[in-house]
């Protein structure tokens, strides 16, 4: 049986890990490498064709696992070659002294998720110390504050099955989330009641199992310095080829090209041909048809969704689950 393990890692991490996999991608996929200075577990365990976790924690969500590093490899001098020696220097935050004393590289299976909850996985998980010890219970509570602390030092899964299983199901539960920036960023009442309403709409979806790929929570904190800076959109693309279906949030410019632009990003995410079931997601409590009506100078055509969604965030979410994942 294959050695797995976890790690938690600060959510004001998260982003800059991601950017830098990102950053020095191949052929536009991610090199997945994670370095740590862990003499206990992280030294002895995490090498030859083990598997490493990835969860973090936002302060208004519950805990999310955010990649899985599958078959991994320890960094040595017969990777320099594979992995580039700027990624390695990056990878340890500035001030933070040199290089990691140990790092590994995950396999082709390796991949990001999208936004979940997976503290009800957490819960039956049980951690051993470096001696072997239970550190956790199966079935022990998840305590962010004790476990968290304790897991940004990689521990041993007695057993994964609850994980792996879970995993598994994201890769059946994803969904895309595709919005119009000019109409959810600044600090407009319209824009902050849309922004709102879409993170409770997430929320509420991951209550139910379904993994979320939304820009916001996929790089938090992001923001492109320069046109080239093209990080977020090689994510997306990864993200839109995992996930089953598209949600577009039905607001005023959806689907319009904006003025500084000369991209249509919310007109080419509808149109994916890799995106055979489309929602729409309507931010206010309006009936379906009159939604429909108020809809008909749109760029985008209501009747190209599968689904229309309206009414409150847990709402929405429920039709849109009971749709996604019919009665047997």
């Amino acid at each position: 049986m294959r050695t797995q393990l976890l790690v938690y890692v600060r959510w004001s991490l998260i982003s800059r890990w991601k950017r830098l996999l990102l950053k020095y991608a191949c052929q536009g996929k991610p090199l997945f490498v994670y370095g740590s200075n862990d003499d206990r577990q992280f030294r002895e365990y995490a090498k030859d064709g083990a598997v490493l976790w990835v969860v973090a924690s936002h302060r208004d969500f519950r805990p999310t696992l955010v990649a899985r590093l599958d078959q991994v490899e320890r960094v040595g001098h017969e990777w320099r070659m594979s992995v580039p020696p700027g990624l390695l220097s990056d990878l340890k935050p500035v001030g933070e002294g040199r290089r990691y004393n140990y790092v590994v590289r995950g396999g082709k299976r390796s991949r990001f998720y999208g936004h979940n909850d997976v503290s009800g996985v957490l819960d039956e998980l049980a951690f051993l110390g470096t001696h072997g010890n239970l550190v956790k219970q199966p079935g022990e509570a998840w305590v962010p504050r004790r476990h968290g602390n304790m897991l940004q030092r990689a521990h041993r899964i007695a057993d994964a099955t609850p994980l792996e299983n879970f995993s598994r199901r994201l890769d059946r539960r994803s969904l895309f989330i595709s919005w119009k920036h000019r109409d959810v960023k600044g600090r407009r009442r319209e824009n902050l009641g849309v922004r709102r309403h879409v993170l409770e709409f997430t929320r509420e979806l991951n209550r139910r199992g379904m993994a979320v790929w939304l820009d916001e929570l996929a790089l938090p904190d992001y923001r492109p310095k320069t046109a080239d800076d093209n990080l977020l959109d090689l994510l997306l693309r990864q993200a839109m080829q995992q996930c089953r279906v598209l949600v577009g949030v039905a607001t005023r410019h959806y689907g319009c090209i904006s003025p500084d632009s000369t991209v249509n990003w919310t007109a080419l995410e509808w149109r994916s041909k890799s995106k055979r079931n489309r929602a729409l997601l309507f931010v206010d409590e309006t009936p379906r048809v009159r939604c429909l009506e108020e809809k008909r100078s749109s760029c985008i055509d209501p009747q190209s969704a599968g689904l229309l969604l309206s009414g409150t965030a847990e709402a929405a979410a429920g039709d849109f689950v009971d749709w996604f994942l019919p009665a047997p």
